[in-house]
Order: structure tokens, then C-alpha cells, then sequence
């Protein structure tokens, strides 16, 4: 008997019993039979496909929030901890804003962790990462760390003016205006000032990612327009001093050779001097900066 049988209307209170009686015998061997024949879906629920969406979803809810608070917290502590950069100030008002958005007034120096905003305020400062690169914070300037990791160390900055001085391979990337300044081994300044952005190279060679891959080589300097110009960098003297010997038996001066038991003799060490004298670029001064 079909269950839709059981609502039939029917005429004696006999045949609705019978029917009513029918369709509960029916029902009963229904149940037994899909029991028996889907025990192993029922026992392995688990297991099914239409319960990974909630597995996925009790994962979400547990496993998120713990890795977001550990990483957050580590990333921040452990800065701190290792050191990776000091600032030292030197004169003026030099502050510093952590992660959380507190601000504290540096009078030496500091350590520095990432989401650390460095103002400097009418003065000056030096960033000094432990690995030997530095950056020299100028009047009012502004300055975000957003990373500091063994491959390299980004600061964004949102204000004034930077001088960098890269002294070892590790390179350090300055994001700025949505481009990023990568250089290594390099000496080179970039301004912010209304906007407007402007990268000198004084040493060696940077390059910049936007949209485009341009490398900035040394007495070259590229302003908000994406004009290039010849800049001078700063005073660099070379000098190249030649062996003060020459080789046993051969004079230096006539190549004729001479007893080979003669000793070295003493040549006059000319050296080359080469020196080129340049003067960076003056800029205009930046806005004050206004605190909250």
C-alpha cells in the first residue's frame, strides 16, 4: 500500500482502520529495509560529502582567530626582541606610533618593530638596521615600517624626505606613491612633498616597480612627471695606487733584463687620483606635520 492511500476518504470506519493499520505495517518495513541497505552511510556520517561544508566551516570559525592572534602577536614581540632596527635621534622631536596606535617621544634611541610610523619633526634621525643599512630622516618626514624579514626591509613613506645608505647586499625597498624603490648596495634620497615624489641616485643604482621596471643609476634623478635628470652627486675621490715593485731580473723602466740573482728594486708608486665633485639637490621644505 502506498502512503498517499492512507488519506483516501473512505466510507465505514472498518476500512479507515484497516487502511490506518496497512499503511503503519507498510511504513515500518519501509524503514527497516532503507536502514539495512544505507547502514554504512549511516554508521560513517562523518565521512559523507554533504558534511565537509561543515567541517570546513567549524575549521574557519577555531583555526583563524588562533593563527591571526599568534601571528600578530609574534610578528610585533619578536621585532622588539631581535633588535632589527634602531632609531637614534639627533635633534628636533622624533616620535614614534606602534601597531596599536600610541604614540611615544624618542629621546636617544629605540627599538623598532613592524607598524612602527617614525615622525621626525623639525630634526633629524637615523634608522639603523643590525645588518648595516641605515636611512637619515630629515625635517618633517614620516615613515612606516612594513616589513623587516632576512631578505629585505620595506618602509613606506608617507612624508618628507629619506636618504638611504644600503652598505651590504641585502636590499632595502622604500614603497612610495604605490612604487617601489629597491636597491642594494646603493646610496640614494627620495622626497615627498605635496604629492609629488622625486628619487636622486648617488651611488650605484635603484630600481623602481610600478607599472613599469626603470633602473635609476647614479647622477641620475626621476620627478613625479617621469622626467629624468642629470643631477651631482656627492664628493666621491678615488685612489689608485700601482705595485711599488717590479718583477726580479727586469728593470722597470728599459725592460732589459739583469742578473737573476739581483734583488727587487724600489719603483716610485705613481698614484691616479680621480675626484669628482658634485652638490645634491636642494628641495623645498615640507609642510608641518599636524598630530591628532
Amino acid at each position: 500500500m502506498k502512503p498517499e492511500d492512507f488519506f483516501k476518504t473512505k466510507t465505514t470506519e472498518e476500512s479507515i482502520s484497516s487502511t490506518h493499520a496497512d499503511f503503519i505495517t507498510s511504513l515500518r518495513q519501509d524503514i527497516t529495509t532503507s536502514y539495512l541497505d544505507n547502514s554504512v552511510s549511516t554508521r560513517y556520517f562523518f565521512l559523507n560529502k554533504s558534511f565537509l561544508p561543515f567541517l570546513v566551516l567549524i575549521f574557519g570559525f577555531v583555526a583563524i582567530p588562533i593563527s591571526y592572534t599568534v601571528w600578530s602577536d609574534t610578528t610585533h614581540e619578536d621585532a622588539v626582541t631581535l633588535g632589527s632596527a634602531t632609531i637614534v635621534s639627533h635633534e628636533g622631536m622624533v616620535r614614534i606610533k606602534d601597531a596599536h596606535g600610541d604614540w611615544k617621544t624618542v629621546d636617544s634611541t629605540a627599538d623598532l618593530a613592524v607598524g612602527d610610523s617614525i615622525s621626525v619633526e623639525n630634526g633629524s634621525a637615523n634608522i639603523d638596521f643590525n645588518d648595516g643599512n641605515s636611512s637619515h630622516l630629515s625635517n618633517n618626514t614620516v615613515v612606516t615600517i612594513e616589513e623587516i624579514s632576512d631578505d629585505s626591509v620595506i618602509l613606506k613613506q608617507e612624508e618628507g624626505t629619506l636618504y638611504n645608505i644600503i652598505g651590504t647586499d641585502r636590499p632595502l625597498n622604500i614603497i612610495l606613491n604605490g612604487s617601489t624603490v629597491s636597491a642594494r648596495d646603493s646610496i640614494y634620497e627620495t622626497t615627498k612633498h605635496n604629492n609629488q615624489k622625486s628619487i636622486s641616485v648617488y651611488k650605484n643604482s635603484v630600481l623602481i616597480e610600478n607599472e613599469k621596471r626603470l633602473t635609476l643609476r647614479a647622477g641620475e634623478s626621476l620627478n613625479s612627471n617621469g622626467d629624468i635628470t642629470k643631477i651631482e652627486p656627492d664628493p666621491i675621490t678615488t685612489q689608485i695606487e700601482l705595485p711599488t715593485t717590479s718583477p726580479s731580473g727586469i728593470s722597470p723602466e728599459t725592460h732589459e733584463e739583469s742578473p737573476s740573482d739581483s734583488p727587487l728594486e724600489e719603483v716610485s708608486s705613481p698614484v691616479i687620483t680621480v675626484t669628482e665633485t658634485y652638490t645634491k639637490p636642494k628641495y623645498p621644505e615640507p609642510d608641518p606635520i599636524h598630530y591628532e
